[in-house]
């Protein structure tokens, strides 16, 4: 009876150990081969380092991350090459890059702020943030949130065009909003009457500054 447990014991042990791990590696490379690699990186993670298991796992994870990007998925391209040891820092940011442009081409301003967060100074990243910037004042002011807006704008040089008019837009509404005593605001001249003296000398708003002043 003994040996017999004994026997049982080290078939166990041996297929546990050997046999078992042998046949996921060969499901594993088998895979790798085809080009399954979501199969592959499943194999060869529960073989727990058998082999070059992980170093055969990074491969797969190198090949699937450039595989997924060149399909312009970039967000599951970008978690496969965090996982490599060796990171490939030019394409994690070519891939926040790309999520930036999706992102801002959508409207998703908090998305696109967040990916702009990983790629300050990569490219033309910095001149995009600036989109960003405007397209959140835009929607503020689609939420008639005037002074939300202003702050936002004024963390945002005024040498663009764009921004420098969306600024005076702003003001001219904030204004407006504390002569009614509207849009959240309450009634008050003298803050009315502060915004609008800024805007006397604009040729778009300064006809209508000066109504409001006297």
């Amino acid at each position: 009876v003994i040996v017999a447990l004994l026997i049982i014991a080290g078939l166990t042990w041996a297929y546990t150990t050997v046999i078992s791990p042998s046949i996921g590696y060969k499901r594993a490379t088998n895979a790798y081969s085809a080009g399954d690699y979501p199969t592959a990186i499943s194999e060869y993670t529960k073989l727990n380092g058998f082999k070059d298991s992980q170093e055969m796992l990074q491969k797969v994870f190198a090949a699937y991350a450039d595989e997924l990007f060149d399909e312009g998925e970039y967000q599951t391209a970008v978690n496969c090459y965090r996982k490599l040891a060796e990171r490939n820092i030019e394409r994690e940011q070519e891939c926040h890059y790309h999520l930036m442009l999706n992102a801002i081409a959508e409207h998703d301003w908090s998305s696109a702020e967040i990916q702009y967060g990983y790629i300050k100074g990569y490219s033309d990243a910095d001149e995009r943030s600036t989109d960003i910037i405007i397209g959140k004042a835009e929607k503020l002011i689609e939420e008639k949130d005037y002074l939300a807006a202003n702050e936002l704008l004024s963390s945002c040089p005024s040498e663009n065009e764009k921004v420098a008019a969306l600024k005076k837009d702003v003001q001219y509404l904030i204004a407006v909003s504390y002569y009614e005593g509207s849009n959240g605001q309450k009634r008050d001249y003298a803050k009315a009457a502060d915004v609008f003296s800024k805007l006397l000398e604009d040729k778009e708003y300064g006809e209508e500054a000066k109504d409001f002043l006297y």
